[in-house]
């Protein structure tokens, strides 16, 4: 009886030590050294580096592209592209800070954080913010965002 009230008591101990870990065991994306991003927002421009994958490449394809983005959580902002991004052969899982763009593949949303986000599984890396973020950091929606690519520095 005291083994099986021992082994209890060491499987309570281990499942509770393992509930406050969210991080997703996230990959490093591979930098697509051929496309920077530009994101204009009236006389500010933020740039960004974009990542090698099907669904930054898809997301590429359509740019130029002017969106409103909303705001999402006091975190991040988003916007839907349609048709949806493709999400085949893109690697999944992000424990997103300030600065990220992914897709949230669920709702086929993409989301930009200017604050640190949730980890989840389900996004997946479109780029990075180099600089400029801080013009992300507005309540609110902002209305005719630009989005396009921008000439690779040598």
């Amino acid at each position: 009886m005291k083994h099986l009230m021992a082994l209890c008591v060491l499987t309570t101990i281990f499942s509770l030590a393992s509930c406050g870990k969210d991080d997703v065991n996230a990959t490093e994306p591979v930098v697509d050294t051929a496309h920077r991003l530009a994101i204009v927002i009236g006389s500010q421009t933020i740039t960004a580096t974009l990542y090698d994958n099907p669904t930054s490449r898809d997301f590429i394809s359509r740019l130029p592209l002017t969106v409103d983005l909303n705001d999402y959580g006091g975190t991040e902002k988003v916007f839907t592209p349609s048709p949806e991004l493709t999400t085949d052969n893109s690697p999944s899982g992000m424990n997103p800070q300030a600065g990220d763009i992914a897709l949230f593949a669920p709702w086929g949303n993409i989301v930009i954080y200017y604050r640190n986000g949730t980890s989840s599984g389900s996004l997946i890396p479109i780029g990075r913010i180099e600089n400029g973020i801080n013009a992300l950091n507005i309540s609110g929606t902002i209305l005719n965002v630009r989005f396009e690519l921008t000439s690779v520095e040598p």
